[in-house]
């Protein structure tokens, strides 16, 4: 009999930490540039907006991807 018992994660590979810390350090700063741009160019703010938002979705995904490259059995951070 085998009394061994493999876990695996469900996301079929495992998220670099390194990687994933640089482009959140990279969309923090776009996000903080496009917040002065938008303040700049207020005339734009639709546009401005809308990416905030995106940056803020891309930030929330390598916040993710931090948390599940330390542990992958985090459910909280596959959820996010």
């Amino acid at each position: 009999m085998n009394d061994t018992i493999t876990i695996t994660s469900g996301l079929g590979f495992t998220p670099i930490y390194s990687a994933s810390a640089i482009f959140l350090t990279g969309f923090t700063l776009l996000l903080v540039l496009q917040l002065v741009f938008a303040v700049r160019f207020w005339h734009f703010y639709g546009y401005a907006i809308g990416m905030v938002c995106g940056l803020l979705l891309e930030m929330l995904g390598y916040v993710a991807k931090l948390q599940l490259s330390r542990n992958q059995q985090n459910k909280n951070a596959y959820i996010m």
